[in-house]
Parts: structure tokens; C-alpha cells; sequence
């Protein structure tokens, strides 16, 4: 009989987000990382310069004929210093989506296929081969995928606009649009090139939860920026710069996000790899002892349908006169 193989166990959830949020804090201070956000970053400044120099003032006039018949309320926030500045905090409040778009954009294209292939080589992954087809289908996938999310993004963002005239609600609402965003668009980026389609749909059924939970994790830092893109709307001189660095910490915070998620998601799929591999290993085992144990039966039967037909050769011998 063949030796039964133990099942592998895969690693706990709580276990595998404590070992992404350790490496993932230690792989921020590699100057690699730092290096790597400098390429979005130019693309972006060049991006929202242009922006903030052809757009700025025509955007400022179209906010205040817009809301030029409205009737606003006498009272407001103490963030919010005076009337003058309602007009320029719109415009900062309907730019703000763009500048995560196009962070979330930049470090897509130029940053978290870098990080997943640095992560995946210290778990021993390697990406799938896949022919020069199919390599196009999944990117028309990542592309319609994160078009998706980026759509719902704005969508929710725009409705939930008011929530700024709340102290507080606002940022809220944005860490937990910006969290269900992260978690729908760092999952499937970082697991396409490792992980078959069957693999990805269990990872990210059976961790549907922790996901979330990480994404809205990864989306506290982006208060940082957001808090810096929504006071330029009280010191414009300062705009710009505030601007550059606002793009640049999104950039930051999205690369420590693809980082974080890739520790945790391919050290997951190693797991399941390991355990394919043991109920493989299993597979085979019992198949192998099922054809022992047919053999065995098949030739017992055969002995005894010999010794019977030796038997009955015998009683005829013996009735010959």
C-alpha cells in the first residue's frame, strides 16, 4: 500500500496580512520603490501643469455661472473661509478623481507589474506562459476591469459631493470609495500574470473580506494628499507645488498599495499552489492504491477460477472407466 500524503494546510488569513503589512513596510524604505514612482510622477506633473495652466480659470467661470443663481447658505464651515473661495473648492472637489485616476493609471501601467515580479520571486513564482493571444485578451480584460471601477469611482464621487459640507464626511466617504477601489483593481492586477483564471476567482471569493479590508487599510495615507489638493483652494499661490506633491504621494500610496497587496495575494497563491499540489499528490495516491487493490482482487479471482477449473478437470478425470 502507498504511504497516504498529509493534506496541506493553507495559511490562515490573519497570519498571511500580518506578513504582507511587515514586508510591505519594510519594502517602502527601499530606494528601488522610490526610484520607480519618479516616472509616473514626471508624467503626471506634466499632465496636471497643463491641466492647472490652460483649465484653471476657465473651470473657476464656469463654477460661478453655474452656481451664480443659486442661493448659498449665509453660514459656513469654518475650513471654508469665505464665499470667494466656493467656486475654486469646486473645481479642486470635481479634479480631485482625475488626479487618483491618473495616479492609480500611472502606477497600473509603470509600477505594480514591477512590484508583483519583485514580490513573486521571493515566493518562487513565476508569471504563466501564455501565447501572444491570450496575453492580449487578459489585457483587454485588466483594461475593461479597471475602466469599470474607475467609472464607479467617479460616479460615487461626484454624488457624494456634499458630504464635504459635513466635517468629516467627506473624507470618510472618500477612504471607503478609495478602499472598494484598491481592493477591485490591486487584486486582479497583481494576480493576472501568476494566477490562472480558476485561481484567481478562489483567491478572490475565499478572501473577498480581508481584501476590502486592505484596500480601506491602503486608503488612510490618501487622506495625506487629499488634504493638501483640497487646501490649495485657500492658498493658490501655493497651488501648483501642492499639486505636484499631492500627484506624488498618490503615487507613493499607490505603489506602498500594490506592494502591500502583493505580498499578501501571492503568498496566498503559493499556498494554493502547495495544495494543489498535495490533493494532486493525493489524487494520484488513491488512484494508485484503488489499481493495487483491483489488481490484487482481479488476481485472486483468477486463482480461484483456476483452482475451479483444476477441480472440475479432477471430478471428470476420476468418472473416466
Amino acid at each position: 500500500m502507498t504511504p497516504s500524503i498529509a493534506a496541506a494546510e493553507p495559511p490562515k488569513q490573519s497570519w498571511l496580512v500580518t506578513k504582507a503589512l511587515a514586508k510591505s513596510t519594510l519594502g517602502l524604505l527601499n530606494p528601488k520603490l522610490w526610484l520607480l514612482s519618479f516616472i509616473p510622477l514626471l508624467l503626471a506633473g506634466a499632465l496636471w501643469a497643463g491641466i492647472g495652466y490652460f483649465g484653471w480659470d476657465i473651470a473657476n467661470d464656469w463654477i460661478r455661472v453655474a452656481i451664480g443663481g443659486v442661493d448659498m447658505p449665509t453660514s459656513l464651515p469654518d475650513w471654508l473661509p469665505n464665499r470667494s473661495v466656493i467656486a475654486p473648492f469646486i473645481v479642486l472637489m470635481l479634479t480631485f478623481p482625475l488626479l487618483l485616476i491618473s495616479a492609480l493609471v500611472l502606477v497600473g501601467v509603470f509600477g505594480t507589474g514591477v512590484v508583483a515580479q519583485r514580490v513573486a520571486t521571493q515566493y518562487g513564482l513565476t508569471a504563466l506562459p501564455r501565447s501572444g493571444l491570450e496575453k492580449s485578451a487578459q489585457w483587454l480584460g485588466n483594461v475593461w476591469h479597471s475602466l469599470w471601477v474607475l467609472t464607479v469611482l467617479c460616479v460615487v464621487w461626484l454624488m457624494t459631493l456634499p458630504a464635504w459640507l459635513l466635517a468629516g464626511a467627506g473624507m470618510l466617504v472618500a477612504l471607503v470609495i478609495l478602499g472598494w477601489a484598491n481592493a477591485k483593481l490591486f487584486s486582479r492586477d497583481v494576480l493576472s500574470d501568476f494566477a490562472t483564471a480558476a485561481q484567481r476567482e478562489q483567491l478572490l471569493a475565499s478572501h473577498r473580506s480581508t481584501l476590502w479590508g486592505l484596500g480601506l487599510l491602503a486608503s488612510v495615507p490618501a487622506a495625506i494628499p487629499t488634504a493638501l489638493w483640497v487646501s490649495g483652494a485657500s492658498v493658490f499661490f501655493a497651488l501648483p507645488f501642492m499639486a505636484l506633491i499631492a500627484v506624488w504621494l498618490s503615487i507613493m500610496v499607490f505603489l506602498a498599495t500594490s506592494l502591500l497587496f502583493s505580498h499578501y495575494l501571492l503568498a496566498a497563491l503559493k499556498g494554493l499552489q502547495e495544495q494543489e499540489i498535495t490533493q494532486a499528490a493525493q489524487a494520484a495516491s488513491i488512484a494508485q492504491q484503488a489499481l493495487v487493490l483491483a489488481n490484487s482482487q482481479a488476481l485472486a479471482q483468477q486463482r480461484a477460477l483456476d483452482a475451479q477449473a483444476i477441480e472440475t478437470t479432477a471430478v471428470e478425470i476420476k468418472a473416466l472407466p
